[in-house]
C-alpha cells in the first residue's frame, strides 16, 4: 500500500493541533493511525417541541470531551479515512421559560433544565463518496454517532408546589447524530448535527406530579421534534 504523506500532511498537522495525538508509523501494509483527543470543545444546540412550538437552547459552558482512532490510507490515489469516535457531552444545569396549560390557561413557568448524556457515545467514521462532500480535497467521510440523553425539569411555584419538584423523561431520548464532510472539515470547523427525535413522556414524583407530569407530557412529548447540535473546535490559546 502506498501512502502519499505529502497529500495527507495537512490532515495530520490539523489533527496534531487537537493535542494529545499519537501517530503510529505506517508500514508497507498498514494505514497511518492517528489518535486525536477532543478536550473541552464548545457545544451549542437546541431542541424544539413541535406540539407547543417551544425551543430549549443549550447554555454556554456545554462541552464535548472525547477521543478518536482514525486510520488514513491512500489506495490508488484516493485518500480514505475510517475509525471510531468516543465522547461525552456535558451540559451545566440551566433555566428556561416554558408555557404550560395550568388549569387550562397558558402560563409562563420558569423551570430548571438538566441534559445528561446516557453513557458515552461511540461513533463510527467511514469513507464516503467524494461527491457527497462540499469540496473534493481531503478524505470524505460519513460520521455516525448514536447518542442518548435524559432531560430533567425542576419546577417550583405551580400547582401549589412550594419545594422544587424534579421531573424527567421516562426514558432517554435518542439522538441519531450523522454528518458527512471531509476529515479536515470535521477537525477544523467541527461537527454539525441536525435531525428529529421523539421526546418521551415525562414523569414527576408525588401527588403534584400526578398532575404536572401529564401537563409536561402533553406540552412537550411526541415524535418529530427538530434538534441541532454544533460541536466546535476551541478557540486558540493566546500566548502571554
Amino acid at each position: 500500500m502506498s501512502l502519499k504523506i505529502g497529500r495527507i500532511a495537512a490532515v495530520i498537522a490539523t489533527l496534531a493541533s487537537l493535542g494529545g495525538m499519537a501517530v503510529a508509523a505506517p508500514s508497507a501494509s498498514a494505514a497511518l493511525r492517528v489518535t486525536p483527543k477532543f478536550i473541552n470543545w464548545p457545544v451549542a444546540g437546541s431542541l424544539t417541541a413541535v406540539k407547543s412550538d417551544q425551543t430549549v437552547t443549550l447554555p454556554k459552558g456545554s462541552a464535548f470531551n472525547g477521543e478518536g482512532e482514525i486510520f488514513i490510507e491512500n489506495p490508488e490515489g484516493t485518500i480514505l479515512a475510517s475509525g471510531t469516535l468516543t465522547g461525552t457531552v456535558t451540559v451545566p444545569p440551566f433555566k428556561a421559560t416554558l408555557t404550560l396549560p395550568i388549569l387550562g390557561i397558558p402560563t409562563p413557568v420558569d423551570v430548571g433544565v438538566t441534559f445528561a448524556q446516557d453513557g458515552p457515545a461511540v461513533g463510527t467514521i467511514k469513507p464516503a463518496p467524494p461527491a457527497t462532500c462540499s469540496t473534493p480535497e481531503g478524505a470524505c467521510v460519513s460520521l455516525s454517532v448514536p447518542a442518548k440523553a435524559n432531560i430533567g425539569f425542576t419546577v417550583l411555584g405551580v400547582l401549589g408546589i412550594k419545594a422544587p419538584l424534579f421531573c424527567e423523561t421516562t426514558e432517554p431520548l435518542s439522538l441519531p447524530l450523522t454528518e458527512t464532510a471531509t476529515l479536515l472539515e470535521l477537525v477544523t470547523k467541527g461537527l454539525h448535527f441536525s435531525g428529529t427525535t421523539t421526546i418521551p413522556s415525562i414523569k414527576c414524583p408525588g401527588l403534584q406530579g400526578l398532575v404536572l407530569g401529564p401537563i409536561l407530557t402533553t406540552t412537550l412529548s411526541g415524535p418529530n421534534n427538530p434538534y441541532s447540535i454544533f460541536i466546535s473546535p476551541p478557540p486558540p490559546v493566546e500566548e502571554p
